[in-house]
């Protein structure tokens, strides 16, 4: 059952993803998920007992799709590479990944009622937090913790405003702008 085991959680937690975006986490239930997956009745429960679970395993799935589309551009050699790759993710996670977005954002606010799913994003926010720093450093960043903080939480800030926080959507120039302005100031 090993195989179809982890093809089975990794369904579930597809599903959830799908359940937030749409239904928001008040839709979360094993019931909910068992339909919309097309399991049987008591799957979800026998993979993932607790809510907690089911919010964890959507949680690091997410991360793990993310690692993925990021690992999938080419490493930025100069600020202009890297300019472009973050206006391409930022306007990725509006378009083509709104619903982990949006399945983000749920996460988000129910990770502080349970604590492995904190303890999830923040290993997800860390491992974003030190491939940047890493990068940054390398195209000259004087402090590259620091500056990979400040990039990751202006990008963000421009994934909610143009996702959920009631702003119309930035253009790909406008992101290119402000990010342009940032890195910048950030790498000389």
């Amino acid at each position: 059952m090993g195989h179809d085991s982890a093809g089975r959680r990794t369904v579930i937690a597809d599903t959830v993803i799908a359940v937030l975006a749409s239904s928001g986490a008040r839709g979360l239930t094993h019931r909910a998920i068992d339909a919309a997956a097309g399991l049987p009745a008591g799957s979800t429960s026998y993979y993932f007992r607790t809510r907690e679970a089911l919010l964890t395993a959507a949680a690091v799935r997410l991360a793990d799709l993310d690692l993925a589309a990021a690992g999938q551009l080419p490493r930025p050699e100069t600020r202009d590479a890297l300019l472009g790759a973050l206006a391409g993710m930022v306007h990725a996670q509006t378009a083509e990944f709104r619903e982990r977005t949006i399945a983000r954002y749920q996460l988000s606010l129910e990770a502080g009622r349970y604590p492995q799913v904190q303890a999830a994003l923040a290993a997800m926010g860390e491992r974003f937090t030190a491939a940047a720093a890493l990068l940054l450093g390398q195209l000259g960043a004087k402090d590259a913790r620091r500056d990979a903080r400040a990039v990751i939480a202006v990008c963000a800030g421009l994934v909610y405003e143009s996702t959920v926080g009631g702003q119309r959507p930035y253009s790909a120039s406008e992101i290119s702008e402000l990010l342009g302005d940032l890195l910048a100031a950030r790498l000389g």
